[in-house]
């Protein structure tokens, strides 16, 4: 008895040993990836937002504002050197660094210096930054100028203050012309923590590299991260030992106790098997056994056990029948998928489409989808769930849902597509993410934009060369893979005849028994052998080449095609001009009309903004002046170029002949005093605007603005 005692408390001592090892590594693991992942996340965080303060700081400077100061830094920084070289003083010489800096002691008095130093402190104020301030390199003699710096504290750097380029820096910079400093994070002493960007103010085409610098101190995040792992060390240990110490309770209870009763209860079960047989019951079926203690418990047990061998074929029998309903569940939930794919394919005058999609298992993670967006916009969209089954299928039904949703709500793919990451990463309990492309077709242009999160490239049919060739593209981030992902819409355009094909993974990774995948190769020279095909056809005629590659083997993935047949052009419904009675009554009605058309192309707030005060003035200035008193009209047209991002506003009156740019622009730098009356609406017209022209035709002016609405 004590040879078994010892070897149970032996049993009980190895699974002590064996859990504080498993979760002493698993701690060291979970604490190290956490630590990790947080770690690393803060500091792209900080690099990110320490560029992107530097760009902002490059662009809110006036840029001539920056080149005067720049220039006269370099003229009394040339003129020095020119006599005494690159100064080098000590220490310890403080008259001779005294003269040095005075030298420059006139640029803090220029009307530019103060604009710039006006404009960093209030970007220094305004935002958590260590310093930031204004760097012009010497590429010749690898030597670099401080030129500005907001700094507050005393150890702010002077004008003239310089620092030796790094030769590889510096090299880089000639060569490539690209003067932006990617982010990084240095420690000191005196500092700390920094993370520390620069973005170019200045490009190749000018005569000084200047750079606008922004130091952002990461001390408190440090301190934090530290702070973090050592919570969450303590965390993981307290849970640890919460969790072993109901281990150890669960397995005494449930495994070494059972243990113990098995090998008292063996021998009994035994000899009662072998003294009556298996035709009759065993005396120990018939025992009641009340002694409340292991053998209790053991006689209760066996009993059980001998009832549940009675119980197995009715068990079984149950068992197939529940599989059964199963797979009747199954076929029902296969149905259901493929009743939420469009299957109804349109053929008109303008468009047609096919689609195909058949699911590896009962049901699938891919899907395809068509609709219209409005009158003239047809999108197609193609995504594939990671995973199989079930889970899959669902996670593919919110998918196709948000898509379908917002696509009706935003103009913009990229931001449709941002949106949509954001909202199913909130709701990804599995882990899954979602490979997509959606393509919006002006029917009227044949315009076509898109946007791909990871997923294969489409094969684009031109019918005037009459052969698909895969489009070149860089893909962006899955969906669902991780929030805060944004996405940039592309575009191209397709003439009358031309097709777009797109396709799962399913297509070009389908194996055959000898596990050679499909691939692209195959999959361009099966469409452009059937290029001049109806959709259906192509689809059709991929299926049964992919079918006759693969043969027996067993089909792994998803296979899912889509195709669509860009017929010819839609006529335009949109109204895009308006004649009106040059009446000041009618301003309103002016801003109305042009903002209409601006929403409806997804033009940014700001810019819009913008456009309504150029598009007021001109039309103020025609209901003013163009007729003299008399009545006159007001035509107003908007066109659209480049995908939608440019906008065209062209204004015509039949009134006095007037060219508005060929008045000098106002002296914007004097007061209203001493500025002549007039120009300076069309000034700020010009200002606001990427392109003013004006012609005299046919017996009207016509002034035509352009402007970039969204990039």
């Amino acid at each position: 008895m004590q040879e078994k005692s010892r070897r149970r408390t032996t049993l009980k001592r190895k699974f002590i040993v064996m859990f504080f090892i498993f979760t002493i590594i698993m701690l060291a693991v979970a604490a190290g990836i956490s630590y990790s992942f947080f770690k690393d996340s803060m500091d792209d965080y900080y690099k990110t937002s320490a560029f992107q303060l530097a760009a902002t700081q490059a662009s809110f400077i006036e840029k001539n504002d920056v080149l005067a100061v720049t220039e006269k830094v370099m003229q009394i920084f040339n003129e020095y050197t020119d006599k005494n070289g690159i100064p080098e003083f000590d220490e310890d010489d403080t008259e001779s660094i005294e003269a040095y800096y005075a030298l420059f002691d006139e640029v803090y008095s220029m009307s530019e210096y103060e604009r710039i130093m006006e404009k960093l402190r209030s970007i220094y104020d305004d935002n958590t930054v260590q310093s930031c301030y204004l760097f012009v390199c010497d590429l010749e003699r690898n030597v670099g100028l401080y030129i500005v710096d907001c700094d507050r504290e005393e150890d702010a750097c002077p004008i003239g203050a310089y620092d030796i380029l790094v030769e590889e820096e510096a090299e880089y910079m000639r060569k490539s012309g690209d003067y932006n400093l990617d982010a990084y994070i240095t420690r000191t002493d005196y500092y700390g923590w920094l993370v520390t960007s620069a973005a170019a103010i200045t490009g190749s085409e000018d005569e000084y590299v200047i750079q606008s610098y922004v130091d952002i101190s990461m001390d408190k995040i440090v301190h934090e991260r530290y702070s973090f792992l050592n919570k969450l060390i303590l965390t993981l240990l307290i849970v640890s030992a919460i969790i072993i110490t109901l281990l150890l309770l669960f397995i005494t209870k449930l495994m070494i106790n059972p243990i113990r009763r098995l090998d008292k209860a063996a021998a009994h079960f035994v000899s009662d098997r072998e003294a009556h047989g298996k035709e009759e019951a065993s005396e120990l079926s018939k025992l009641e056994v009340k002694t409340r203690d292991e053998v209790e418990a053991l006689t209760n047990s066996v009993q059980k056990m001998e009832c549940e061998i009675n119980d197995y074929i009715d068990n079984l029998t149950e068992i197939t029948a529940t599989r059964e309903r199963i797979s009747t569940e199954l076929n029902v939930a296969t149905k259901i998928q493929a009743d939420m794919l469009p299957t109804k394919f349109p053929d008109n005058e303008l468009y047609s489409l096919s689609a195909f999609m058949t699911p590896a298992k009962e049901v699938g993670g891919d899907f395809y989808d068509f609709f219209l967006v409005d009158e003239t916009h047809l999108a197609i969209v193609m995504a594939d769930v990671s995973g199989k089954g079930v889970p899959a299928a669902l996670f593919m039904v919110i998918g196709k849902t948000l898509i379908n949703n917002q696509s009706s709500l935003e103009k913009d793919l990229g931001s449709l597509f941002t949106k949509v990451n954001n909202m199913l990463c909130d709701v990804n309990r599995e882990g899954l993410f979602i490979t997509a492309f959606e393509a919006v077709i002006d029917l009227e242009t044949g315009d076509v934009v898109f946007v791909n999160a990871g997923h294969e490239q489409p094969f684009i049919y031109h019918a005037a060369d009459n052969k698909f060739t895969p489009m070149k593209m860089r893909p962006g981030f899955v969906l669902a893979g991780m929030e805060g992902v944004n996405y940039r819409a592309g575009s191209f355009k397709i003439e009358p005849g031309d097709k777009i094909f797109q396709y799962t993974d399913g297509v070009t990774e389908a194996t055959d028994s000898e596990n050679k995948l499909y691939g692209m190769d195959r999959l361009e020279k099966c469409l452009t052998g059937v290029g001049d095909k109806s959709p259906a056809e192509i689809i059709m005629a991929v299926k049964n080449d992919i079918d006759l590659f693969v043969g027996d083997a067993e089909q792994f993935d998803d296979i899912t095609m889509l195709c669509v047949n860009f017929k010819s052009y839609a006529s335009a419904k949109t109204e895009k001009f308006i004649n009106i009675s040059a009446d000041i009554d009618n301003l309103p009605v002016i801003i109305e009309f042009v903002d209409r058309l601006l929403d409806k192309n997804g033009c940014m707030v700001n810019i819009k903004s913008e456009i309504n005060v150029a598009v007021d003035e001109i039309a103020s200035n025609i209901v003013h002046y163009a007729y003299k008193g008399r009545a006159g009209d007001l035509t107003l047209m908007v066109d659209f170029e480049d995908c939608g991002r440019k906008a065209i506003i062209t204004f015509k009156d039949s009134g006095m002949r007037f060219n508005p740019l060929e008045k000098d622009d106002p002296d914007v730098n004097k007061n209203a005093e001493e500025r002549k009356i007039g120009g300076l609406g069309i000034y700020i017209v010009k200002k606001l605007m990427d392109s003013v022209s004006y012609e005299y035709s046919n017996g009207m002016n016509v002034l035509r603005l352009e402007k970039k609405i969204r990039d």
